[in-house]
């Protein structure tokens, strides 16, 4: 096991298994299996977000993430990030989900709320540096997806840092 999330409402953990490349959900209280989810290959980093009633797991080895629906265990999506993800944070602000992407020291952001048929990641090539600790760093990223009829541009630090968000669809 590597990465691990829990969902308070139904008190399933959902703990990613390197070793067999599942999503393995256990009921917390009990200890017993709920269910095994085949991801992409070497999962890490697990998240539950409680707003959407969804769980986004990083497949380090496939350079994709995982999106399942809490409540049945369905794979919604496969979004393709960057090299080697890793880390997952929430924005509560915007609902975009970050994705830390280890040998290139950069981010993916996958808009949830987008227009699209499925979620999507756009790159941010801009990370912080030791030397924006207390400063302002702006991340700017453009995703344009014609098939789709639209693109999104995101300006701004990560949601829920400051007043300085945009995202636009």
């Amino acid at each position: 096991p590597y990465g691990i999330a829990f969902d308070p409402t139904s008190g399933n953990l959902f703990v990613a298994d390197t070793g067999t490349d599942t999503l393995d959900v256990i009921h917390a209280a009990s200890g017993t299996s709920v269910t095994t989810v085949p991801v992409g290959t070497s999962p890490r980093s697990v998240l539950y977000v409680a707003a959407t009633q969804t769980v986004y797991e990083t497949d380090s080895r496939s350079d994709t993430v995982t999106i399942l629906n809490a409540n049945s265990f369905g794979v919604v999506s496969v979004v393709p990030v960057g090299d080697d993800p890793d880390g997952l944070a929430f924005a509560n602000i915007t609902g975009d989900v970050f994705v830390s992407d280890v040998p290139d020291s950069a981010l993916s952001v996958i808009v949830a709320a987008s227009a699209g048929p499925v979620p999507f990641a756009a790159r941010l090539s801009v990370a912080p540096t030791l030397s924006d600790v207390g400063t302002t760093v702006v991340y700017t990223a453009t995703a344009s997806y014609p098939s789709w009829g639209f693109s999104y541009a995101y300006s701004g630090l990560p949601g829920g840092c400051t007043t300085a968000n945009t995202s636009v669809l």
